[in-house]
């Protein structure tokens, strides 16, 4: 789905300026099943009546603002092995273990004493 899918404007004005303002990252996504060079973009939408009378001043029309951005993104599919895991996760629990040591110590002795 992109920003602009669908997007559709009415109105009943004859002084109605619309103006887009459009970010645009070049990417390349490298999975491991395919390689795609595309392109992520945003979109910022502003719309007024332009009338001079009351300050609102510019020209009537559709705008498109375009920024593309000089750096890309890369997006890259790695997984890890299962023993890096492994080593991980014990030392989550190993680090869970010593955090509730020290702070269930902390805890009783001031009691203690």
């Amino acid at each position: 789905m992109n920003p602009l899918d669908g997007d559709e404007k009415w109105t009943n004005s004859t002084r109605q300026m619309y103006q887009y303002f459009i970010k645009v990252v070049p990417t390349m996504v490298d999975t491991k099943s395919a390689h795609l060079d595309t392109h992520q973009y945003s979109v910022t939408e502003r719309a007024r009546v332009i009338d001079h009378t009351s300050g609102s001043h510019g020209v009537i029309g559709i705008y498109f603002k375009y920024d593309i951005s000089g750096l890309k993104v890369h997006v890259t599919e790695q997984h890890k092995s299962y023993w890096q895991f492994m080593v991980r996760l014990c030392g989550i629990v190993g680090g869970i273990f010593a955090t509730s040591g020290t702070c269930s110590g902390r805890v009783v002795s001031p009691s203690q004493s």
